[in-house]
């Protein structure tokens, strides 16, 4: 996955104030021509040269959008948008008709709420990565755990292949330690019955 690019919210601010104020090519040209005072340098934060085209085609756009084209996207009437949020429907009316017209921080508030502006594929702006929770950092994928194999799981004997468990570990063990591990054997064994036994015993006693 791609790396997120993040501008910081004192450079977004500056695009969006002259963006406001310019049409688009003068816009264009003062934030990419070297000769411009109000250049911004946009490979210091990661953007590469075909990329800016886009960003600064999408501020602009949404900077001079209408009211009446924004409701277009959004599907909403004026009344609705009016209710939705509290605003007074003579001031809607008003931005609608284009009689006044629409403050531009309130313009970006609805366009970063309703998801319509577009600065590009993961390119985000400083607040809006914190509001939305996001983190730059790509969390690091988690060691998959080989699975043991059965035959891993198995007691070192029953991996012989051998039935009996003796003759068994008469094949993995030093002769001398064969004594020692036969006596093991016998005693699980013994107190394996003894278990059965008494188990048995008390059965039959409660009847």
């Amino acid at each position: 996955m791609p790396r997120i690019r993040i501008i910081p919210d004192r450079v977004f601010y500056k695009l969006w104030k002259n963006s406001e104020k310019m049409p688009k090519e003068e816009f264009l040209r003062s934030m990419t021509s070297s000769l411009s005072d109000t250049k911004v340098d946009f490979k210091k934060y990661g953007i590469k040269d075909e990329e800016v085209f886009k960003l600064l085609t999408g501020i602009h756009k949404i900077s001079h959008m209408p009211l009446d084209e924004m409701l277009g996207i959004i599907g909403m009437t004026k009344a609705e948008f009016s209710n939705a949020f509290c605003i007074p429907i003579r001031t809607v009316e008003d931005w609608y008709s284009k009689k006044n017209r629409m403050p531009g921080y309130f313009k970006l508030l609805l366009a970063r709420y309703v998801g319509i502006i577009d600065v590009g594929n993961f390119i985000k702006t400083e607040s809006s990565m914190k509001i939305s929770g996001h983190n730059e950092q790509v969390p690091a994928k988690k060691k998959k755990e080989k699975r043991k194999s059965s035959k891993e799981i198995m007691p070192p004997w029953l991996q012989t292949g051998i039935a009996d468990e003796e003759e068994a570990y008469s094949k993995l063990v030093p002769a001398d330690k064969m004594a020692d591990i036969c006596d093991s054997i016998r005693t699980r064994e013994i107190l394996s019955m003894t278990d059965y036994i008494s188990e048995a015993a008390r059965k039959h006693s409660n009847k």
